[in-house]
């Protein structure tokens, strides 16, 4: 590829993109005031999730979101493809078929991923409403809140698994953009917690240790206020290395919250390391 196919794929990706966000696209919502019906969308902008209201409920206006949706789909993916080969232009590592094989097997399992994940916040929503939301499909009687962390908790493993990502190192700007992009929040470590964060990664237990290592490591030292975030940024460390994926169930929350009340007060990780390691990994 030359760099005048670059410039040109760079173009056509930047039309697109213009052309996607002139589109009056994303999950619908109808609500109810009085005896009237108005209809709102919910979509991400860059790393902004956006509520917008588009009008008094038609059915030629609800026909032309769907529609629209549709379109939108086509245009998401031929933007990607774009992304993927100017970025191969740039970089040429290949996936190992275990790293692959590893990506598939969580995308087979990431409706219920995300699942698990929100009832960690007491968010409960159905695996088919979540379908339909990454689908940009309706939504009703449903909070815009709960909507936008369905929303944010699929951009994030979707920038996790992206080719160009999960390849790079397991780092601390790994661990910030993250938390930035699932809660829109920031992280800050002194750079001895950083040398010690890469210590852990860099050490030579087992993978599966060393990702356990790190939620300890997180947890003991309050970096982050969400749990989640440690468990995709060790995922990330997972995946890479073909090792599974860690996930708390649901029918285990309760169990994992009080035994991360129970490390907080006396250190002693054995509990907790041997509960995520019997009921939270999937090989």
């Amino acid at each position: 590829m030359t760099i005048l196919d670059n410039q040109q794929l760079s173009s056509i990706k930047d039309q697109k993109e213009q052309e996607l966000k002139e589109l009056i696209h994303g999950s619908i919502e109808i609500r109810m005031r009085n005896t009237r019906r108005y209809l709102y969308i919910h979509y991400r902008d860059k790393d902004k999730v956006i509520s917008k209201y588009v009008g008094e409920y038609s059915d030629s206006l609800y026909h032309e979101i769907l529609n629209n949706n549709k379109q939108a789909k086509v245009l998401k993916k031929e933007i990607n493809d774009l992304n993927k080969q100017i970025t191969n232009y740039f970089h040429k590592e290949t996936l190992s078929e275990s790293v692959k094989n590893n990506i598939n097997y969580l995308n087979d399992n990431l409706i219920d991923i995300i699942s698990n994940q929100l009832s960690m916040e007491n968010i409960n929503v159905t695996n088919t409403n979540i379908k339909k939301i990454i689908n940009n499909g309706l939504i009703n009687n449903m909070m815009v809140n709960d909507i936008l962390r369905v929303i944010n908790y699929y951009n994030t493993w979707k920038f996790v698994l992206s080719d160009n990502i999960v390849t790079i190192n397991d780092d601390y700007n790994l661990l910030k953009d993250i938390c930035h992009i699932l809660d829109n929040t920031s992280i800050h470590m002194s750079n001895s917690l950083i040398e010690e964060l890469d210590e852990i990664i860099n050490s030579i237990y087992k993978d599966i240790d060393i990702a356990i290592n790190v939620i300890l490591f997180l947890i003991k030292n309050r970096i982050i206020n969400n749990i989640n975030v440690a468990l995709i940024f060790v995922n990330h460390f997972l995946i890479n290395h073909s090792k599974g994926y860690i996930i708390i169930p649901k029918n285990k929350i309760n169990n994992f919250n009080k035994l991360i009340d129970k490390y907080l007060i006396d250190e002693d990780d054995e509990l907790l390391s041997d509960f995520i390691n019997k009921y939270c990994y999937y090989k």
